[in-house]
């Protein structure tokens, strides 16, 4: 049933046992304390004890519904979503750590995706053929009058810069010589692989250890590798490239590209996996100076693990920022998953960051808040998220549009505790937001569909930041 509810702040703590209080400023965030949680989470009380009547897990509906507004009147939250949770009746809880790349895992790579290229070794000498495209992306730039200004401070320096190239290219070999690749890594804790597919398609394997922004990736083309890069903090961006008239979609069936990216995951030998997000996407560089009349479209799969069959959800955001309040034990921790590129030639590109390992299964059956509690907490805390709106004199709007909600799987940080994090049940409220204030214009943030607008520890209730992973 929907309904509509005005949100004042000054009931928000019923909950939890605070005080009735001003509304904050910012978002409230209790509960933090990892013993806490994990003592929280196995207290013998079981989930389906409180949701009898219901075979889904915490009594979760089928739906919800509903309007919210703030006091003002200058912010709407509207929700209409399906509710997804796993098919299971208990939910696991589990420390764990990085785990770091090995040569073997270099080599495996390799072997998969460079199969019937030839090695050129880890610092290759590059073909006329090759250094000729970027050149010919240079042509462009100064054909339209255009330079990249990262580089170069004058289009003065751009021309002599083109001028030198010009005069080294015909000392380039026409052919790549072929290396025995190298697996091992270097000291600064990376190891790199490149195999030539013709003299100017040359694949990369590069793998990089350090500590929790561990990644490991496969480039068909090193041409695309910036591209690519630039997917793990512009996905909105590439969102809105899609909707240039210059962007030309995939050809190739999304059923068939799902596969390519499910048989790449598989090759290499990751099992407990499975697509959590999926999309078009555009390999473009939204801030690139070069000329083009077409942007590629292609298909962006993202793979995250599984417990039992049940995946660790994917969200907008890698839990690399740090708080005002961070500390030496609060560093950078990508969430592990595969990124897979699928475009008309077949797999395009395989990133793979930040492996864990368990090393502690707390518990497999851990108790859970019922649904209808995370809905009234989601329903006091959501006006809070975007609290910049509850200023009295505040002329600006902000309609929000809940779409999905989801319970699955995440990593936190565990806090004060260094390198190490609790796998946890969470819920996400997915959707999207449109301000009058945004200087970005008319586009909705979020319409990518993979937006959690808020995330919610299903053990104690408490409030996650993505952003920084607890």
């Amino acid at each position: 049933m929907k309904k509509s509810i005005i949100v004042c702040g000054v009931i928000v703590c019923a909950l939890f046992g605070l005080a009735c209080q001003k509304t904050p400023d910012k978002p409230i965030v209790i509960g933090k304390n990892s013993e806490q949680l994990i003592e929280k989470a196995t207290e013998t009380d079981s989930t389906t004890s409180a949701v009898e009547n219901s075979d889904r897990i915490t009594g979760a509906p089928e739906n919800y519904q509903a309007d919210l507004t703030n006091p003002q009147g200058n912010l709407l939250i509207h929700v209409d979503a399906a509710i997804e949770v796993p098919a299971v009746q208990a939910m696991s809880v589990a420390r764990i750590i990085p785990r770091e790349f090995t040569s073997e895992d270099v080599q495996r790579l390799y072997d998969t995706f460079c199969a019937g290229a030839t090695s050129i070794g880890p610092d290759p000498v590059l073909t006329r053929a090759f250094q000729l495209r970027v050149y010919q992306n240079y042509l462009d730039m100064r054909k339209a009058n255009v330079y990249p200004d990262m580089q170069y401070g004058s289009m003065e320096a751009f021309d002599e810069a083109i001028a030198e190239f010009m005069q080294g290219i015909d000392a380039l070999p026409e052919e790549f010589t072929p290396t025995e690749p190298d697996f091992s890594f270097h000291s600064h804790g990376s190891a790199s692989c490149y195999a030539a597919r013709s003299n100017e398609l040359v694949s990369q394997i590069s793998v990089r250890n350090a500590d929790g922004l561990s990644s490991a990736s496969y480039y068909r083309d090193i041409y695309e590798r910036n591209f690519i890069d630039g997917l793990r903090g512009s996905a909105t961006d590439s969102f809105s490239l899609m909707q240039d008239p210059r962007y030309v979609s995939p050809m190739l069936d999304i059923d068939a590209a799902r596969s390519i990216a499910i048989d790449a995951a598989a090759s290499i030998g990751l099992k407990d996996c499975s697509i959590a997000a999926e999309r078009k996407t555009c390999l473009w560089d939204i801030t690139s100076t070069v000329p083009t009349d077409t942007l590629k479209g292609a298909y962006e799969f993202i793979l995250t693990p599984t417990i039992h069959g049940v995946p660790f959800t994917y969200a907008n955001g890698e839990a690399n920022n740090q708080n005002d309040q961070s500390n030496q034990y609060d560093k950078p921790w990508y969430y592990e998953k595969v990124r897979v590129i699928v475009d008309n030639d077949g797999l395009n590109s395989f990133v793979w960051d930040a492996p864990y390992q368990s090393i502690d299964p707390i518990t497999e059956n851990a108790s859970l808040l019922p649904y209808l509690q995370i809905q009234s907490i989601f329903e006091q805390m959501m006006p809070i998220t975007f609290h910049h709106y509850n200023a009295d004199d505040l002329t600006a709007t902000c309609s929000v549009n809940i779409s999905r909600i989801t319970l699955g799987y995440m990593r936190i940080k565990e806090q004060n505790v260094q390198g190490s994090g609790l796998i946890v049940p969470v819920w996400d409220f997915f959707g999207s937001y449109y301000r009058s204030d945004d200087p970005a214009g008319n586009t909705p943030q979020g319409s990518d569909g993979y937006e959690s607008l808020l995330t919610i520890n299903a053990i104690d209730g408490s409030i996650i930041d993505r952003e920084t992973g607890f």
